[in-house]
C-alpha cells in the first residue's frame, strides 16, 4: 500500500522541523503511476489555493516584496521561496512520522502555511505548493507541471514545478 502524507490533518504528532506539534492525515493511493500522480497534484492544487486566503501567506507575500524591491511580484515571490526552502528528500521528512505509517509514505505534502511556520525543510512539491499560494495569494495564475526528471525512470513522474501566467501587458 501506498501513502501519502498532508499536514493539517487529523493525527497530532512532534516533528522535529516544526516548533509546536502538527496535525496530519494520510491518504492511500492508487496503485497505478498516472494515478498517483493525478490523486498527488489534486491535493497539492487544493492546499495551495486554500492556504493562498490565508492571512499568514498574505503576510509573506508582502514580506517577499519587501525584500525584494526592485523585483516583479512573480520574481519577488520566486526568490523569497528560494532564499527561504532547503532541500529535505520526503523520505527524511516521513522518517519523523510514527513508525506504523513512515514505512508507506511515498509523499510527504507540507502545506504552505506550515511550511511557512516550519524550518524551511522541503522537497519539490512543498517548494511549488507554497509558491503556488503565494502566487495566487497575489493574484497571478499558475499551476503545476510534472516531469520525469529521472534518467532511471523517464516514463515516471519525478518532480514537479511551477508555471506562473503573468499578466499580459498592453502596448
Amino acid at each position: 500500500m501506498l501513502r501519502i502524507c498532508g499536514t493539517l490533518g487529523s493525527v497530532l504528532v512532534q516533528h522535529p522541523h516544526f516548533p509546536a506539534p502538527v496535525r496530519y492525515s494520510v491518504t492511500t493511493l492508487s496503485d497505478l503511476p498516472d494515478e498517483q500522480v493525478q490523486q498527488t497534484i489534486t491535493l497539492m492544487k487544493r492546499y495551495a489555493l486554500e492556504d493562498s486566503e490565508s492571512n499568514i501567506l498574505h503576510a509573506a507575500v508582502e514580506q517577499a516584496l519587501r525584500r525584494h524591491p526592485s523585483q516583479d511580484l512573480i520574481s519577488a515571490i520566486y526568490w523569497f521561496v528560494k532564499d527561504r526552502l532547503r532541500f529535505v528528500p520526503d523520505e527524511v521528512t516521513a522518517a519523523a512520522l510514527p513508525a506504523a505509517i513512515a514505512g508507506d509514505v511515498v509523499e510527504a505534502l507540507i502545506r504552505p502555511v506550515d511550511l511557512l511556520q516550519s524550518s524551511g525543510a522541503g522537497d519539490c512539491d512543498d517548494f511549488s505548493m507554497l509558491l503556488a499560494a503565494m502566487l495566487t495569494a497575489g493574484g497571478v495564475p499558475c499551476d503545476f507541471v510534472t516531469v520525469a526528471a529521472d534518467p532511471g525512470a523517464r516514463d515516471r513522474y519525478s518532480h514537479v514545478y511551477v508555471a506562473a501566467y503573468a499578466p499580459q501587458r498592453i502596448p
